[in-house]
């Protein structure tokens, strides 16, 4: 396998179950024993057929009391390093540290996305999660897509225009979504809530409305 080195990957064809992706295991049954090491880890591969994305999990895995724990800094120059040899034009727009029960530090889950223009690319957006122990428990990313973004057709100004006049814009987003569109994510708060408000980019037609919202420029 590219994705895991030397690692023999089997596909699950429950179609009736997973009929808008492809699943392939390293196993046939999870090892639930205490002793499955680090050589011994179980993977979990699903290829999203819609949108080309493509997930990485160590669903199963052990490490040992004796085993290194790097530092933040150390996991984080491991993964800029990772994330360059897939996309060199990658920023990173979050940064989440998880600790354990004693304020150890755990794994770091990073997120990165290109701006080309301005325009945030979903296209070329990456989520890795990061062991203490430099495990890359999860890796998520698209399948290259080469077709060039298109710009919108409705202008920023006329969006704007189809809010309610007592909202409070906070920001104006242009995003390529995971599917290949261009749409706007407008940032309001309202009644001192804030929201989320998705147009198409190319009508104007409301998409989304909701707390849900994507913070690429924080």
């Amino acid at each position: 396998s590219k994705l895991v080195e030397g690692v023999a990957f089997k596909y699950d064809n429950k179609e009736d179950i997973n009929e808008d992706k492809f699943i392939f295991r390293n196993f046939l049954e999870r090892n639930y024993k205490p002793n499955i090491t680090m050589n011994d880890i179980e993977y979990e591969v699903e290829y999203h057929k819609k949108t080309g994305k493509v997930i990485v999990r160590a669903v199963g895995f052990s490490v040992a009391g004796s085993a290194k724990r790097y530092t933040e800094k150390e996991l984080d120059d491991m993964t800029r390093d990772l994330v360059s040899k897939f996309d060199n034009g990658l920023f990173s727009y979050d940064r989440k540290v998880k600790v354990d029960k004693e304020g150890k530090l755990d794994s770091i889950k990073y997120s990165y996305i290109a701006n080309v223009n301005g325009i945030y690319d979903e296209k070329r957006e990456m989520q890795i999660i990061r062991e203490a122990h430099g495990l890359v428990s999860k890796l998520e990313i698209v399948q290259p897509y080469h077709k060039e973004i298109a710009i919108p057709l409705i202008s920023k100004e006329k969006i704007l225009e189809k809010l309610d006049k007592q909202a409070e814009v906070i920001d104006v987003l242009v995003i390529r979504n995971i599917e290949g569109h261009v749409e706007y994510e407008v940032h309001i708060k309202y009644f001192d809530t804030l929201y989320a408000a998705v147009f198409d980019g190319n009508d104007g037609t409301l998409k989304y409305y909701g707390r849900d919202i994507r913070n690429y420029d924080k």
